[in-house]
């Protein structure tokens, strides 16, 4: 991911409420990130835009003709063109294509494309077929199933000569997960896709206004959480239908999860852990995680969370937080869904964040996965290997103008009528650098707190004017001290002061980094076939048992659920990743 482009994936989780990328894990889950989940208009209009890419696809490579890369491509449900703007028109006519051919010297040809949900499939048809292209972004499923059929390239001594020290620098920021992840025997089969970052810790976001209008602090315990929620349950703070904790029907970090809970009893449900005797345990059956759904069993009996969280996605559990209808609930830095709503849509709306609770005060300790959700697959019979490498780096390199991660399509006012997210257009675009967007919010708190606009004019991260026009200079001026607000903010530059200001999301979990308390799963292999194919039913298994339990039903399930899992894979999955930590000592 380039520099420009990490910042405006950060931009676009602050200013859209979105969600890398990418919890998931190490099973081909879908990567969850700001983006991902961003929602953009469907208007039309008479439009215009201000800067366009004066590249063709049709111009031919200094060194001569333009050579072909086949690829198979997952069209991911947020692609959308607009055929009336420039660089914008197709996935075969765009802004990407043309940067592609003009610094790579490379025609992209997509052999087969498949929406995401389809990815897979057509990847088992592919394979019966022979129909496997030159390269892909592939789930860990698939690239294990190429690994085995013997289509993976050794690219170890490729990356090596010709990837960028910023490509370099990508896979070294994850601690060399990435790498890590298609390493087999000293060799690098495949290109490294870091990105997946260990900052998607879940932390805790609170009312402040309804802190206050009960007199109460933030709480640091399971058992202050609780009160918390019954003070604003009882004070009808939301209204007849309160919801002092609001939840959704997931258990990794995400928006609006159960998460909180678990970690608050030092378990990390759906996430490899270490264990105190050396070894490594599955987060979902451990005992703390008993102790966290008796807890989370007492707040649903008590009518403290909503009650229908087994059946609501994060787009609904949103409804509680957009409505005021909540005052707490636990996400990550990218799962504020409906913070922004409620700022605007209710003028005493003032939301903290904090790093979370434990069961007897002590500092949390956030736990996420970096192991890649996507492997750059590269066909062992592609020529020329090198442009593979040259691919990536030209879709990851820093400094690239703003269309190529949006263009906005103005009315003739100058209103914003329609955003087309260009980044989407690279088939490699969840690619990035580890940690870069808390790296990149704590540039800009620092700007806030300098309290001079020239900071942010003179900023590197000010790549084209991008954050001058996030940030206009009479916000910095009048508003500089920005966390401590005044009647009548501006709401969103409130939201956003949430998300990336002092005492923001992003700090919170940049100070949790800093002190060791966000950190990565011990799990950092390439899971086996049997792992990738059985773990995730299993984990949906153990989720649907939560659910009961969580309303009711006798915690003797949970001894049920364990053994059953145990024995339908588990403990094989348990044995094959326990041997990959012994191998890596």
């Amino acid at each position: 991911m380039a520099k420009r482009k990490r910042i405006l994936a950060m931009l676009l989780a602050m200013a859209m409420t979105a969600s890398l990328a990418a919890c998931g894990g190490t099973t081909g889950e879908t990567t969850e990130n700001p983006a991902a989940d961003t929602t953009v208009s469907e208007t039309k209009t008479e439009t215009k835009t201000e800067t366009k890419t004066e590249t063709k696809a049709e111009e031919p490579a200094a060194d001569g003709e333009l050579k072909t890369v086949t690829i198979a491509r997952m069209l991911e449900s947020e692609l959308q063109y607009n055929p009336d703007v420039e660089g914008c028109e197709s996935l075969e006519d765009n802004l990407w294509v043309d940067r592609i051919a003009e610094e790579v010297g490379v025609t992209i040809e997509n052999i087969w494309t498949a929406p995401q949900e389809d990815y897979d499939s057509k990847w088992g048809a592919a394979l019966a077929s022979g129909e496997i292209p030159d390269m892909a972004v592939v789930t860990v499923g698939v690239y294990n199933q190429l690994l085995e059929a013997g289509y993976v390239a050794d690219m170890t001594d490729y990356f090596e000569e010709y990837a960028s020290d910023y490509y370099k620098e990508c896979c070294d920021a994850d601690g060399g997960i990435a790498v890590g992840a298609i390493t087999k025997e000293g060799r690098m089969y495949g290109l490294p896709h870091p990105g997946n970052v260990p900052s998607q810790v879940s932390v805790m976001y609170i009312r402040k206004d309804w802190l206050d209008a009960v007199g109460m602090e933030a709480p640091e315990t399971l058992d202050e959480v609780r009160a918390c929620a019954e003070a604003f349950v009882d004070a009808k703070l939301g209204g007849e239908d309160t919801v002092g904790l609001v939840i959704c029907n997931r258990v990794r970090p995400g928006e609006h999860d159960m998460t909180g809970a678990f970690t608050a009893y030092g378990v990390y449900p759906e996430r490899f852990q270490l264990l105190d005797d050396g070894t490594i345990g599955f987060g979902s059956i451990l005992p703390g995680a008993r102790d966290a759904l008796l807890w989370l069993q007492g707040m649903y009996a008590d009518g403290l969370v909503n009650k229908e969280f087994a059946v609501e996605d994060s787009t609904a559990s949103a409804k509680y937080v957009a409505s005021s209808q909540a005052g707490m609930c636990w996400a990550t830095y990218w799962g504020t869904y409906g913070v922004e709503d409620s700022y605007v849509n209710d003028m005493n709306a003032d939301w903290i964040v904090t790093d979370g609770v434990t069961v007897d005060g002590s500092e949390p300790i956030g736990l996420a996965t970096a192991t890649p959700n996507y492997y750059l697959f590269v066909n062992k019979d592609m020529e020329n290997k090198e442009l593979a490498v040259k691919l990536v780096d030209c879709c990851i390199e820093p400094n690239l103008p703003a269309e190529y991660g949006r263009v906005e399509i103005k009315d003739d006012k100058g209103a914003v009528v329609e955003q087309v997210l260009t980044f989407r257009y690279k088939f490699i675009n969840q690619v990035g650098m580890p940690w870069g967007g808390s790296e990149e919010g704590e540039a800009f708190r620092e700007s806030i707190l300098a309290r001079d606009y020239s900071v942010i004019e003179n900023h590197e991260l000010n790549v084209d004017g991008y954050l001058e026009d996030y940030y206009p200079r009479e916000f910095w001026e009048d508003r500089a001290a920005a966390y401590y607000m005044d009647e009548g903010y501006d709401r969103m530059s409130r939201y956003r002061m949430f998300q990336d200001g002092p005492g923001g999301v992003t700090e919170m979990i940049q100070i949790m980094r800093k002190e060791g308390r966000a950190v990565a799963d011990p799990w950092m292999g390439a899971p086996s076939e049997f792992h990738s194919s059985n773990l995730p039913s299993l984990k949906a298994d153990l989720l649907a048992t939560y659910n009961e339990i969580i309303m009711g039903a006798d915690i003797s399930l949970f001894d049920e659920a364990v053994e059953n899992f145990l024995n339908e894979g588990g403990q094989q999955i348990l044995d094959e990743v326990n041997a990959w930590y012994e191998s890596t000592k």
